[in-house]
């Protein structure tokens, strides 16, 4: 199983020195590392690590364009799973083990990141199901990525929010979060940015399970007998 991390940066690199730390503290390295500068106008840090490829676009494109090429170049290489990595984020140390063996387990796209203003639909133990994740930090194979991903990531604007593209309606989620923003401002210009509450070790997501819906017509019939 060959796995590849891909960056998209443009500018802040005072977060971006913070995730490339949190990559080289991973207890499991992936086997490459691909970042794609999307024509910052400051200088940015290198990321101290093998395996690790420079990419820079010929001029500012946004996120979507970035991640388009890159991870259309890194299938062709033969690799099996691509984790997509926000360049204002850090990760867990055992952020790879976790995403592979949660994709493994639930045959889902995977995010590593639990939005808190999401709720899952079921819980499965280290993972949950939920009915979206946007683009956020994910982990899938070529498949998914064909069939769910590339039309949103091709299409116009600057978000690629998966249910829109296609028929997706399930991601696994893992619990807790391995992935945290830690951005003031996201790369979309959403402020604040949303926060993986359970990031820090508390993995109680009890209260963040959609309430079974109740029938009202047979609540109705039965009030009536």
């Amino acid at each position: 199983m060959r796995t590849a991390i891909v960056i998209p940066t443009f500018n802040r690199p005072e977060y971006v020195t913070q995730c490339y730390q949190s990559l080289c503290e991973m207890s499991t390295m992936p086997d490459h590392i691909f970042i794609i500068d999307d024509c910052s106008t400051v200088k940015m840090p290198m990321l101290n690590l093998p395996n690790v490829t420079y990419v820079s676009t010929h001029k500012n494109s946004g996120v979507k364009y970035a991640l388009h090429c890159v991870i259309d170049h890194a299938f062709s290489l033969g690799y099996d799973l691509i984790m997509n990595l926000d360049s204002d984020a850090i990760v867990k140390a055992d952020f790879v083990d976790r995403m592979v063996s949660v994709h493994k387990k639930s045959g889902l796209i995977v995010s590593g990141f639990n939005n808190p203003n999401r709720k899952f639909i079921s819980l499965h133990g280290d993972y949950g199901i939920k009915s979206n994740a946007n683009g956020i930090n994910m982990c899938f194979d070529n498949k998914q990525y064909l069939r769910h991903m590339l039309r949103s990531l091709s299409g116009a604007g600057k978000d690629w929010d998966l249910t829109l593209s296609g028929n997706l309606r399930q991601f696994a989620i893992t619990i807790p979060s391995c992935v945290q923003h830690i951005g003031k401002v996201s790369s979309l210009g959403h402020y604040p940015p949303d926060e993986a509450k359970d990031f820090n070790g508390n993995a109680d997501v009890s209260n963040m399970v959609e309430k079974p819906i109740v029938n009202n017509s047979k609540f109705k019939a039965l009030k009536r007998i």
